[in-house]
């Protein structure tokens, strides 16, 4: 991929795991996970506007839910998961930074947390969570393609 483009709609695939992120879910809460390959009439589920936020942060909005991917936690483990709209003041526990990496991938930033989204889990419903600093070892665990849609 290029470049990140306001607006636009991207599936986001793991590096590790061959996965990509997704949810079924509608509700705030609502959780997310790595499944592939995307079931054929199913991509909506995988679906991700980056809206840009200015300062090299962006929300993530999922398509099927209409919600945003967040985290109020700040330690390592910490989970993800949708909620919209944002409320006033929580804006940081919604962005992220998309910081570019090896092999043209990318690695997700939580603004909150400082941490990094990832997984070591490779078998579908496999979850994802807050970590960082990232070990040289397992960055491959925390690299994600972001294939426009």
């Amino acid at each position: 991929m290029s470049a990140i483009e306001h607006g636009q709609y991207y599936y986001a695939k793991h590096q590790f795991s061959g996965k990509y992120v997704c949810s079924g879910h509608t509700d705030n809460g609502g959780e997310l996970w790595l499944w592939g390959p995307i079931p054929e009439g199913h991509e909506v589920r995988y679906k991700f506007e980056l809206q840009d936020t200015g300062g090299g942060y962006y929300y993530l909005r999922h398509e099927f839910s209409g919600k945003y991917v967040c985290s109020g936690e700040t330690e390592n483990g910490g989970k993800l998961w949708l909620w919209g709209p944002i409320p006033g003041g929580h804006e940081p526990r919604y962005r992220f930074e998309i910081i570019p990496g090896e092999e043209g991938l990318y690695y997700l930033r939580h603004q909150f947390s400082g941490k990094y989204v990832c997984s070591g889990e490779t078998e579908n419903g496999g979850k994802l969570w807050l970590w960082g600093p990232i070990p040289e070892e397992h960055r491959i665990r925390y690299r994600f393609d972001l294939i426009r849609a």
